[in-house]
């Protein structure tokens, strides 16, 4: 199994049309500010996928800027599936 394709974008670089599009192909979009604080992280056999997602979940908790950025990350993904036709 491979990695999706990942796309490293500053903040508003791109629209929110152009980021739809992209998902919806298979390529994870991801916004940061400072390209080069970029770092990848793999689960394979040194982590378990459960531990990854207990320490991103740890990480997140860990500052009052991780933890609003990352509620306005989920309340903007849920508002977005709100407003698809059914």
């Amino acid at each position: 199994m491979s990695a999706p394709p990942i796309l490293f974008v500053k903040p508003m670089a791109i629209s929110n049309s152009d980021k739809k599009q992209l998902r919806a192909v298979g390529v994870t979009v991801v916004e940061i500010n400072n390209l080069d604080d970029a770092k990848f992280v793999y689960a394979g056999h040194e982590i378990e996928a459960t531990q990854m997602l207990r320490c991103a979940a740890k990480a997140i908790r860990s500052s009052e800027v991780s933890i609003k950025a990352f509620g306005a990350a989920v309340a903007l993904v849920l508002s977005a599936d709100e407003e698809k036709p059914k």
